[in-house]
């Protein structure tokens, strides 16, 4: 466990991630109030719509491929 801790530690180390004189306590939500961080539940919803997206891009090429389009809007432009 020694090993996993000290790649925690070094992974994690202010010196990667944060400017001098910079603490992972300086950046803490609520540690100022004139700083407003963050909140993960604002990607409630980007992150489904985004895989909404992809399920209609496939289910449109797939289609596309189907009915021979691939080289029909190569020959308009």
């Amino acid at each position: 466990m020694d090993i996993l801790e000290r790649i925690g530690k070094t992974f994690w180390s202010t010196n990667v991630w944060l400017p001098p004189n910079t603490t992972w306590e300086d950046i803490t939500p609520g540690s100022r109030p004139d700083v407003s961080h963050a909140d993960y539940r604002d990607l409630i919803w980007p992150l489904p719509m985004a895989a909404v997206v992809m399920v209609l891009r496939y289910a449109v090429e797939s289609i596309g491929t189907q009915a021979r389009l691939q080289n029909y809007f190569v020959s308009i432009f």
